[in-house]
């Protein structure tokens, strides 16, 4: 349940938290007035709400993220996109305060001014960046945020893997709907590497890195290199694991730790994740 999630999260600590884009697994999309019950939450901790929108959105999704955006603008929050048409939905609406999530690719300082030329206020970086690729971009006013811990997507795919294989069916109107029974799936690679697959609200199947980004041990490099926030990718994660690493981060934010006690505190972390943990493209970064 994503206002769960969002009240542990508050409660361990998170300044900011996202709420909307994709839900996994069966899960209930997150309403307007889900928004409200959560902005509710963060105004009496003073933190931050943002209202998320969908990495992908077909014309016929559009209409909800509409009236997720004008719910949110009501309440005052700040909204996130994560691709072209819900930025050109987000300024149609007039949004006051607009960010710019990762899949929009803040790759370069190019692209960083242009999203600054549309009013944004917060980007989110590319994943794939590394950490003199962080150090060397320029920006003006907004605020640089990155991602340094969680489960991160490697594929989006319209055709469901389990409904054609389980249910019989790969198109969202003749599906059965195995992927919301409960049971996990996975891809598995040559070296018997498990790749999970999470189906989302819309039919979309996503497979998701097999270890967990972890960048604990690298917070104060981060922190020279410009980044003003960090950030849990949580959405598809149980409680316990929203709780425990948000705590983590808050520990780690609040004392800067050295390396060895980061390294403690990955180990503990590690065990939430049984397939391992991972810096991700932190030190090699995409060429």
């Amino acid at each position: 349940n994503s206002v769960l999630k969002a009240r542990a999260a508050l409660e361990a600590g998170a300044d900011v938290v996202y709420l909307g884009g994709e839900t996994y697994y069966g899960a209930r999309p997150v309403s307007p007035a889900d928004l409200v019950r959560v902005a509710e939450m963060a105004r009496k901790a003073g933190r931050e709400v943002t209202a998320s929108s969908p990495r992908i959105t077909s014309d016929g999704e559009l209409r909800q993220i509409e009236a997720f955006f004008a719910a949110a603008m009501e309440l005052g929050l700040p909204v996130q996109v994560g691709n072209l048409g819900t930025l050109r939905l987000a300024q149609d609406l007039k949004v006051p305060t607009l960010y710019i999530d990762y899949p929009l690719y803040s790759f370069n300082t190019l692209a960083l001014v242009r999203w600054e030329e549309l009013g944004a206020k917060r980007l989110t970086l590319s994943p794939e960046l590394n950490r003199t690729g962080i150090e060397r971009l320029l920006t003006g006013r907004a605020e640089l945020e990155y991602v340094v811990q969680g489960q991160l997507e490697m594929m989006v795919s319209g055709y469901c893997l389990p409904g054609a294989v389980l249910g019989g069916a790969s198109n969202q109107s003749a599906c059965t709907q195995v992927c919301r029974g409960g049971d996990e799936f996975y891809l598995s690679d040559r070296k018997g590497v498990r790749f999970p697959l999470g189906c989302d609200q819309s039919c979309r199947m996503h497979i998701f890195n097999a270890m967990d980004l972890c960048l604990l041990a690298e917070l104060t490099s981060l922190q020279r290199a410009g980044i003003a926030l960090v950030r849990i990718e949580a959405r598809n994660r149980s409680l316990e694991y929203v709780r425990q690493v948000v705590e983590a981060y808050r520990r780690a934010i609040t004392q800067p730790l050295s390396r060895e006690a980061a390294e403690v505190e990955m180990a503990a972390l590690a065990s939430l994740t049984p397939a391992g943990l991972t810096r991700g493209h932190f030190y090699r970064g995409v060429v």
